[in-house]
């Protein structure tokens, strides 16, 4: 089996991304051969700068897709270490050389996607893509569940394994003296930095020992003002020390310093510190996410704080401080890590993933929908607008003796499979009142339907603002609109005013998809489509009408899979669709 892991950071003594990635290519290269390629490492040259970043961006991706695909052609497997555009890549990747394609997410990739349209963007279609997902945690698979609308059953959780027992946990016996810290390749605010600053204040003031805590790794500059400026607002500056990165054998003799290693992150997958911590037979603390904390918080509840709370965290360490038996505590929690973190039983499960003993279930039937683009339908001359009647008849005529059918994209989805293997959807784009007066008369016949595109601001208007356009036309009237309806035809939206979204602020998109569908609902009695208008969108666009609408079509771009593009669904031209059926 030829295995590629796909991640964006590489080495066993990077951050806690690159060294899990590290032990799995080492864990699965025992049966299999495995390679590891970075997906933000750019491939060849290409000058930053212009009018748009994101063509260059493009061009820089779209070079490197190109040639990973030629490398890794023969590849059976595709896990995606990581989600956000990491995982998102990995799909794409794993699309084109045709491998079955495994995201594994490994912590804020999808605890904080929520937060982010775009991240959440990459992982809802990485989520639709993949075979299996593996988490680290219940609260990860909880995220995916919630965020990327995916079927349970596709979802492992395995965390990431442990190679040796622990030791006996050092027992702090100086009550005088608590000795803290925490460790991250890059520290920053991710791992709630500030709110650990709140903590040794609140816990200085319960107890008169004497408190210290270390920081180790990276900080951003500006963070660390900020950190030092909180510190001396604290009064906390002599608890408190920002030690910079260490290599993972130096952190492992500094951790043997400290008491407790304090996990204070808001949200984690399977902390490898905390691991490490345990190894060199420190006690840990931890907020309540995560792996280990899920692990804990049942058996060994002192050892998982009631809340983010400084003041509740300061008060937990302090009883930590004084339980008995923390010896046994801590030995039962190593036991019961190491039990369900050893290494062959993670093997195996990785193993079942990516070998044959685990069938793929595809819940519901792959549906690709084929969708024609017009505009107007009168006269007897092309444009780029115009479609001549005998043009589209002959279209019509065609697609009946194929034995298809047209139809609105509304009927199409309340088709059942057999049927919409049969049907391409007929859209038309501005609602001119040829389709009323032509377009209508030729579908009738055939008894097919359409759905139309209309701004409801133009209704009954001339086209004077499509300046692009040299024919003069009318746009529909409410009356044309209701025959339509009436006909079978969806009314769907194209906006209010057919502006192209990606030049407007959030506010103005917002009115132009809410107003129009408003407009929509109040004449027909729904709104579930919707047209990009030039057809232009970007990731954060379609997630915005992905609040509003089912489905959204682009032009020639985008794809064709129901339940994975439907947000970007392309469509072809009368000429396109020849090809297609081989005329």
């Amino acid at each position: 089996m030829k295995i590629l892991i796909v991640t964006s950071e590489i080495g066993f003594d990077g951050g806690g991304l690159s060294l899990s990635c590290a032990k799995l290519k080492t864990m699965l290269s025992i049966d299999n051969m495995v390679e590891i390629v970075n997906s933000k490492q750019s491939i060849i040259s290409i000058a930053k700068g212009g009018y748009s970043e994101s063509i260059t961006r493009g061009l820089e991706f779209e070079s490197k897709l190109k040639m990973d695909s030629c490398k890794y052609g023969d590849f059976d497997i595709v896990v995606g270490f990581g989600g956000g555009f990491n995982g998102y890549y990995a799909s794409i990747l794993a699309e084109r050389v045709n491998a079955s394609f495994i995201l594994s997410f490994r912590g804020s990739d999808i605890n904080l996607s929520k937060w982010s349209i775009e991240d959440n963007w990459y992982s809802l279609n990485a989520c639709r893509k993949a075979k299996y997902i593996v988490c680290l945690s219940n609260e990860m698979k909880m995220n995916v569940l919630s965020s990327c609308d995916v079927n349970e059953s596709k979802i492992r959780v395995i965390p990431n394994f442990l190679e040796r027992d622990f030791p006996k946990i050092k027992i702090q016996t100086d009550l005088n003296c608590i000795r803290m810290g925490c460790a991250s390749s890059f520290l920053n605010e991710k791992k709630g930095v500030a709110n650990l600053l709140h903590m040794v204040a609140e816990l200085k003031t319960l107890t008169c020992n004497k408190v210290s805590f270390d920081f180790v790794g990276n900080v951003d500059s500006d963070l660390l003002l900020e950190y030092e400026s909180l510190v001396e607002k604290l009064d906390i500056k002599e608890c408190v020390s920002f030690i910079g990165r260490m290599n993972r054998a130096e952190l492992f003799l500094q951790m043997k310093h400290w008491d407790y290693y304090v996990q204070g992150s808001v949200c984690e997958g399977h902390p490898n510190a905390v691991i490490e911590a345990l190894t060199a037979g420190v006690a840990i603390a931890t907020t309540p996410t995560g792996y280990v904390a899920e692990l804990a918080k049942e058996e060994f509840p002192e050892i998982v704080f009631g809340n983010f709370e400084p003041r509740i965290m300061a008060e937990s360490i302090n009883r930590l401080a004084n339980i008995e038996n923390k010896t046994l505590k801590y030995r039962k929690l190593c036991d019961k890590l190491f039990e369900n973190c050893n290494k062959e039983k993670v093997k195996t499960q990785w193993e079942k993933l990516v070998s044959s003993e685990e069938s793929l279930h595809v819940d519901i039937p792959i549906k690709n929908v084929i969708a024609v683009t017009l505009h107007d339908v009168s006269g007897h001359t092309h444009d780029n607008i115009t479609t001549p009647i005998s043009v589209f008849s002959e279209f019509v005529e065609y697609i009946h003796q194929k034995g298809l059918g047209l139809c609105s994209m509304r009927d199409f989805v309340a088709m059942n499979e057999d049927n919409q293997k049969k049907h391409i959807v007929c859209t038309f784009d501005d609602g001119y009142e040829g389709l009323h007066e032509y377009a209508m008369k030729v579908l009738n016949k055939y008894c097919y339907t359409a759905t139309v595109f209309v701004c409801t601001s133009l209704f009954g208007k001339d086209n004077s603002w499509n300046c692009k356009d040299s024919k003069s036309r009318v746009h529909l009237n409410k009356g044309q609109i209701k025959d339509l309806a009436e006909a079978g035809w969806e009314i769907a939206s194209h906006g209010v005013s057919h502006h192209n979204l990606l030049k407007l602020n959030d506010l103005e998109i917002e009115h132009q998809l809410v107003d129009s569908q408003k407009t929509l609902i109040d004449m027909v009695g729904y709104s579930d489509t919707y047209a990009y208008p030039y057809g232009a969108s970007n990731a954060y666009i379609q997630n915005i009408v992905g609040k509003y609408y089912k489905y959204a079509f682009s032009l020639t771009e985008g794809g064709s899979i129901l339940g994975m593009d439907n947000l970007h669904i392309r469509r072809y031209f009368i000429s396109d669709i020849y090809r297609i059926f081989g005329k």
